[in-house]
Parts: structure tokens; C-alpha cells; sequence
């Protein structure tokens, strides 16, 4: 007999564990870990679909064994999630406290599984006697072998389940369960011209009158078959006018499966480069050096793209896939062109506009080995391949390489962990790499490779700062200093492109009375509501409510409002103003939500059709048109004064970032920088491109006040509909962490207090949150009191009216 150790598809608390189960030798050889199967679970045996983790053969007492409850069915022929990929799943919800479910769907496809029925078959080994009270059951089965449960409830109603307990019991009658799966295949109708007739022949069999018969017939075809869809729109017909062609034996008709395709077919070749000398030392060193880990640290514009391509390519020619990660998959879309265009059909495209039906077809196909090259967002880096040579992570500084949702994990650890576990190796690249990436580059953690000049030559864009404060000072009161302006106008005058970045969405940042200083703001949560004249409301940026303008103050009812601030709606009616006749065009998450707006927004920057380009953060990455020459950050000090200890670097790099798509042309760029804060380290050094002394000064400071990469961080953030109750239940643990911390006689002294968050409120909820820091050593060791306290003792104690967050290691401490 052989046990399995599964896991439950279940979010329930009280079922975050291993249970055991056996199967029989008959069935032992149709198992493997990482198979699914179906189980009983609870006291009425509830069918339950849950995933193999361990096979073993230990010995236990026979009457222990006996109590093990034997699985269904065993529903993959073959394993979902290999030993490696479990191991992993199993470090996740070690390293960053998830449940086993969500710490392994990380690693399952999109469920496949349309039903599962029950069935009861008769035991013909069996020679039974039935009962009175089962005569009639059991003739049941006389017109068939096996009927499904349904049809028997519907025939004897529900209540003849003790019956068929009583006969199961007796093996009478045998439990069957059938798992119905969804064909990810779907099948197209496509038609083509018989050869049997000429074009002559074919008309005299149709009517004079059959105009759309004609028409499809005699007409020359550049496809030799087309789909009923291509014949509707091309001839403006119906399907019945196709049909009787068929039944008249002129069109032969044929099903074809339909693929699901994520790429885009019109995408063209995109040529190999000879790597210049920096290029081809960093790609040397990846290559042929032992170590694992390796970070890339490139200026914008220098060509890291092309090095990823010829590793991957490299790859390739050893047999093995590649997986490259992208902060935003539908943000970079020259990324997707340049491998597609490099590596044609091997490639999958993983996103989140994938409908189910394509996401399975390429995870099946990842799977056997169809497509060997992975580029997508930071859940690609779970994709089934299983000759793994290489990950690469571009732009790793991004903050969405960690997640927001649990399990919270950070992709570059994930990444670690996978490439020790397959043997493979580890690139990070950026221009503006995260200070821990820098700071294990430093200390030898990885190996450190820079390439410090632009391709062919061109040179990084000139940045100049402007003093916001001395424009005011000179009378200047718009939003465009002197130099901005002039630089626009000059640009336009060239026919060259201008970007203008603003990291702030909307028409204005908040609206105050002027009479008492009122603030609007949202009801649910405790920030101002930010103004969207489009839109004519007000909008709440963290739960998304929105309020119509109030005429009157709800205050003190004055009509004296003003609105403060500007985000980029107002930006884009300024710029269309001032300039007239450029063509501008806004790029933010207000514009861009549906799935092909960026998509034509870099259509029309590559072709010209934009003379000026508003935008947030998403156009601070992933563009290389070489017409762009000017680059404005209008309000430079949006990032800095955050109340976050990141505030610092995260401007620095939206600065760098957004400078480097200047330039990229012939034409040397130039960037206008403007802040009230000129003198502030981050756009010192920002102005100066001067990575390695902004990072020596910043590393000084984290360590200084106890940050990243010198400690380790939990954030805790206990959340409800009461403040007092939120407040009340986090001091309760953490009274109780405390105690437990002196008992083992821990140091405390970095462990903050309960306190409210910096944003006391989001959609109705109150936050109250606690910082840990701690040192790397003592990592495992906290993790299992944090766990013990806030969770294990919680969920006994059973709150449902709170709820927690635990972040391990956040990017944010909002």
C-alpha cells in the first residue's frame, strides 16, 4: 500500500496542511508527485480535488492504515509540477508565510476541468441478495451497467442516498467518478474550390439569380481556402449563400483547429547585431564565467536588449529555454517585437489579457517543449520549462517584481532559488539598478558587468535643472519654464519629438475652500479626492469612488473653491494650448485601459504621429524612438518627500529612466528637469547620470537607519471597519510577539510600535501596521514566531471582522 502526502484545493484556514491518503499497488503506478487527484475529505466524503506533493511507503500500524481513507482517482496521467517546481512552491510559503494552495497554483495551469459526475456501477464479482427496501434499486441496473447519481435521485429521489451508502457498503454497487475536462482545441469551418469543375462549369450549375454564389465562385481567391468568417466579410454575404455551394458540391468544407495565438503574425525580422566591446565582454562573462548571478548594469541606450537576445540565441543552440521577465508586459512592447522578430514561433507571450483558453494552450505548450522561450510579466517566472538555461530580469529595479497579492513574493528571490534549484543562471539588468541588487553586486553576491556607453556611439542626453522657485521670482507662473518652452518650440521647429513626463494622473492633485481650507476627500478612505475634468468628477486614486464636484463648500458653503495642483489631464489642455499646432497625445492608465491603446499610442510615436507625448510612469521605460530629442519632467519633486524609505532612489531612477529615451537618434538629446528641490541628492546626481556616488551616499544612509539590504523588514497591517478594534487586536499581539521575543531572549530593539498607517484609511477599512526589522541571521527563526502570532494563534482565536496582511521584505511601507 502507498501513502500520499495532498494538498487540498481549499482557501480555508483550517485546511492549510498535508493530508494523507493511499492507493492501492493496482493503481500506485498510474501516481506521481505533482499529479492531481480526487479524494474523499470529511465525513461524508466529500469528492475533492487536491495535488500530490510526496509519495512514500512507510509503515504504519495496521489499524492506523486501515483509518487511511483511499483515494477516487488519479485525474493527470502525468505530473503538473515536477519535484523541483514543489520544492520551490514549498520555500515560498516558507520564506514568505503562504498557504501550501497559494504557494502551488503559482505552478498550475488555468483548471482544464469542466465537471466531475458520480456514477454507480453494479458488482457483478458480487453475487448479492438485495434487500426488499433495494429490489428496485438494484433493477435499475438492469438496462445498464452504470448510471449516473443524478439520474437514481431523480428516479428515487434524494433520499435514497442512505440506500446507495447501505450497497456501497456492502459492495453491492461500486462509486465511479468520470472527470470531464474542456477541449482547449476549437475547431473552425474553413472552405476551398473543388477542382472537379472550371470556373464555366461551375456557373451553369448556379442560378442566374444566386448574385452572392456567383460572386464567391468566379472570383479569384489569393488564399486557396478561407474561413466562413474571411468569406462573409469578403463578399458581404450570408453563410447560407456558402452552404449551397457546398450542398452543390462547388466548395469543399473542412475543420481545422483553430490556434490560440498571443502573438501577433505582422511582426518583422529583427536582425542580429555584432555586440561592441563592452556587449561582448558582458556576454562572455555570462557565458563562460562559474558563477550563478550576475548583474547587469547598463546606461539606458546601451544596448542590453541585444545582449539578452544572443544569450537567449546561445541557449537555444544548448537545448535549453530561456525565461526574460518585463515589469509590465503591455508596456514593452519593443521588447515582444525584437524577440518575436529574433526567434519567431519558439516564443510565448504570457500576460494577463490572455483569455483561460490561451493561457492553457501555452502553458501546455511551454510544457512539451513546443516553446522554449518565456517572455512575460513576474508570474512568467513559474512557466513550465523544464530545461531551464537561463533567467533574465530587465529593469529589476521595478517595483512590480514584487507581488501585492499573497503570497507576496519578490521575483528576483523566486528567481534565485529556481536557477540554484535547475542549475541555471540569473541576469539583472538596469540602468538604475535597486541598491540591494547593487549592494550584493559589491559584496560579490552576484557578478558585477557594466557597460557605460550608449550603442554606436550616441551620447547620454544633457540634463539641465531648472529652480522652479526662481521662475516664480522672475514673474513666470506657468507650468512650462522658460527653458521647457523654448526646447519645445525648437524641437517643433525640427520636427522632433518631445516627451513630457508627470508622475500624476488627473486634472488637479486636490480642491480646497479658499474660505476655510477645506479638503475634499473620499469617504472611504483618508486621502483628497483628485479632480478628472473629462470624467467631470472627482476621483479617490486608491478604492477608485468617485463624487460629482460640489458647487458649495460642505463646510462652511462657500462657492470660493480652488482647485490645486495639476496632474496629466491638465498638463495635456496647457500643452494643446500653448502649443496649438503640435499633436499631442496623454498616456496614463486613464487613457490607456483597454488592451491596444498602448499598443497604437507606440505605433504613432514610431511612425511620427505624435508630436508631444504626456505621460506617467509608463512611458519612463521601454521606448527607443530615435526622432525623440527633448524630454521634460515637469515636477521632479513628486517622489521625494514620500514617507517611505525608497523615496529617494525611486526618484532618482524615474529621472534617469525617463531621461534615456532622449537621445537615442543622431540628434544628441536634451532634458529639462523641473524642481523646487534642485539641490536634493537625488537630482544632483540624477543631472549628472551618477549612479555609483548617488549609491554611496544612499547606502550610508540606509545603513545608518537600520534599512535594506542591512535588515530585513516585515510590514504587518491589521485592517477593519473599526479603528478602535483594528488598534485593539494589533497591540493584543503584538503584546504577545513581544513576550515571546524576551523569553527567547531576542533583541527587540529594532521592532517598531503599533501605529496607524500613513494612509490611516482605504476603502472604509482602518490600518494599523507594525515595522520588524531584524537581521538577515534571524530570519528563519522570526518568520516562525510571526507566523505562530499572527497567524496560527489568529486564526484560533478566529477575528473575522479584521483582516491581515504580513509583507515580507515590501517595496513600500505606505
Amino acid at each position: 500500500m502507498t501513502l500520499l502526502d495532498v494538498v487540498l484545493f481549499s482557501k480555508t484556514k483550517s485546511l492549510d496542511r498535508t493530508f494523507t491518503y493511499k492507493v492501492d499497488n493496482e493503481m500506485a503506478n498510474k501516481i506521481s508527485i505533482g499529479s492531481r487527484v480526487l479524494v474523499p475529505f470529511g465525513k461524508s466524503n466529500t469528492p475533492t480535488i487536491g495535488v500530490i506533493i510526496n509519495i512514500n511507503s512507510k509503515y504504519l500500524d495496521l489499524e492506523i492504515l486501515d483509518s487511511v481513507k483511499k483515494i477516487y482517482l488519479v485525474i493527470d496521467d502525468t505530473s503538473l509540477i515536477t519535484k523541483n517546481q514543489i520544492e520551490l512552491a514549498m520555500w515560498i510559503k516558507n520564506e514568505y508565510l503562504s498557504t501550501y494552495i497559494d504557494a502551488l497554483s503559482l505552478f498550475l495551469p488555468p483548471s482544464d476541468i469542466k465537471s466531475i459526475k458520480l456514477y454507480y456501477s453494479i458488482n457483478k464479482k458480487l453475487n448479492y441478495i438485495p434487500s426488499k427496501d433495494d429490489i428496485e434499486i438494484i433493477r435499475a441496473f438492469k438496462s445498464s451497467d452504470i448510471i449516473e447519481a443524478s439520474k437514481l435521485y431523480k428516479s428515487f429521489g434524494k433520499k435514497v442516498q442512505k440506500q446507495l451508502d447501505k450497497l456501497t457498503d456492502d459492495l453491492a454497487l461500486e462509486l465511479k467518478f468520470i472527470v470531464y475536462k474542456n477541449k482547449n482545441e476549437k475547431f473552425v469551418k474553413f472552405y476551398s474550390k473543388s477542382k472537379d469543375y472550371t470556373v464555366e462549369e461551375g456557373l451553369k450549375l448556379l442560378s442566374k439569380n444566386a448574385n452572392k454564389q456567383r460572386d464567391i465562385w468566379s472570383s479569384e481567391w489569393k488564399k486557396q481556402e478561407m474561413s466562413l468568417n474571411e468569406l462573409i466579410t469578403k463578399f458581404n454575404t450570408s453563410s447560407n449563400a456558402v452552404n449551397k455551394l457546398v450542398e452543390k458540391k462547388l466548395l469543399i468544407e473542412s475543420n481545422k483547429i483553430l490556434s490560440n495565438k498571443t502573438i501577433k503574425s505582422d511582426i518583422t525580422s529583427y536582425n542580429k547585431h555584432v555586440l561592441n566591446e563592452e556587449q561582448k565582454n558582458a556576454y562572455d562573462r555570462i557565458i563562460k564565467s562559474d558563477n550563478n548571478f550576475f548583474l547587469l548594469h547598463g546606461i539606458t541606450g546601451s544596448g542590453k536588449t541585444e545582449v539578452y537576445l544572443q544569450l537567449v540565441e546561445q541557449m537555444v543552440k544548448l537545448n535549453k529555454g530561456s525565461i526574460i521577465l518585463v515589469p509590465e508586459i503591455s508596456l514593452t512592447p519593443q521588447t515582444i517585437e525584437r524577440f518575436v522578430g529574433r526567434f519567431g514561433d519558439r516564443v510565448a507571450v504570457l500576460h494577463s489579457k490572455l483569455t483561460a483558453s490561451q493561457r492553457l494552450d501555452q502553458w501546455n505548450k511551454i510544457k512539451k517543449n513546443e516553446l522554449d522561450i518565456v517572455i512575460g510579466a513576474r508570474s512568467a517566472i513559474f512557466a513550465p520549462i523544464n530545461n531551464l538555461g537561463m533567467i533574465i530580469i530587465d529593469e529589476e529595479h521595478e517595483n512590480s517584481y514584487k507581488s501585492t497579492i499573497d503570497p507576496k513574493y519578490n521575483t528576483i528571490d523566486v528567481a534565485k532559488k529556481r536557477c540554484l534549484l535547475e542549475g541555471s543562471k540569473l541576469v539583472l539588468g538596469s540602468a538604475t539598478p535597486s541598491i540591494e541588487s547593487y549592494h550584493n553586486a559589491k559584496n560579490s553576491a552576484y557578478e558585477l558587468l557594466e557597460i557605460k556607453n550608449r550603442i554606436e556611439y550616441a551620447s547620454l542626453p544633457e540634463i539641465k535643472v531648472v529652480d522652479m522657485r526662481e521662475e516664480l521670482n522672475t514673474g513666470n507662473m506657468s507650468i512650462f519654464s522658460r527653458s521647457l518652452y523654448e526646447g519645445i518650440i525648437s524641437a517643433l521647429k525640427r520636427k522632433e519629438q518631445v516627451i513630457l513626463f508627470l508622475n500624476k494622473r488627473g486634472y488637479s492633485s486636490f480642491v480646497s475652500c479658499r474660505n476655510c481650507g477645506y479638503v475634499i476627500k473620499c469617504d472611504s478612505c483618508d486621502v483628497s479626492m483628485t479632480v478628472h475634468k473629462q470624467k467631470n468628477k472627482l476621483v479617490c486614486h486608491y478604492c477608485g469612488k468617485t463624487k460629482k464636484h460640489p458647487s458649495i463648500c460642505p463646510n462652511c458653503g462657500s462657492d470660493k473653491f480652488k482647485q490645486f495642483g495639476i496632474g496629466t489631464e491638465k498638463l495635456e489642455e496647457l500643452t494643446k494650448k500653448v502649443f496649438p499646432y503640435a499633436r499631442v497625445k496623454r498616456a496614463d492608465s486613464d487613457t490607456v485601459n483597454q488592451r491596444d491603446d498602448y499598443q497604437n499610442i507606440y505605433k504613432a510615436m514610431k511612425s511620427n504621429d505624435i508630436d508631444i507625448l504626456i505621460g506617467t510612469q509608463m512611458i519612463s521605460k521601454g521606448f527607443d524612438f530615435p526622432n525623440v530629442s527633448l524630454v521634460g519632467v515637469v515636477a521632479a519633486d513628486s517622489t521625494i518627500f514620500l514617507p517611505d524609505y525608497r523615496s529617494a532612489e525611486r526618484s532618482f531612477q524615474l529621472i534617469t529612466q525617463v531621461s534615456g529615451r532622449a537621445g537615442r537618434g543622431r540628434v544628441r538629446g536634451n532634458v529639462i528637469v523641473q524642481t523646487y528641490n534642485p539641490d536634493h541628492y537625488s537630482i544632483k546626481y540624477a543631472k549628472e547620470y551618477d549612479y555609483e556616488n548617488f549609491y554611496n551616499l544612499e547606502i550610508k544612509l540606509r545603513k545608518e537607519f537600520q534599512y535594506p539590504p542591512f535588515v530585513d523588514i516585515i510590514l504587518i497591517t491589521i485592517y477593519g471597519p473599526s479603528l478602535n478594534e483594528v488598534k485593539s487586536e494589533m497591540e493584543e499581539y503584538y503584546d504577545e510577539f513581544i513576550f515571546i521575543l524576551k523569553n527567547k531572549q531576542k533583541n527587540i530593539s529594532m521592532i517598531g510600535k503599533p501605529h496607524i498607517a500613513p494612509i490611516e484609511k482605504i476603502n472604509n477599512n482602518y490600518r494599523y501596521q507594525l515595522i520588524i526589522k531584524f537581521d538577515h541571521s534571524e530570519k528563519d527563526e522570526l518568520l516562525k514566531y510571526v507566523e505562530w502570532v499572527f497567524i496560527i494563534n489568529r486564526n484560533k482565536k478566529g477575528y473575522k471582522c479584521n483582516k491581515i496582511s504580513i509583507d515580507i521584505d515590501p517595496v513600500s511601507t505606505l
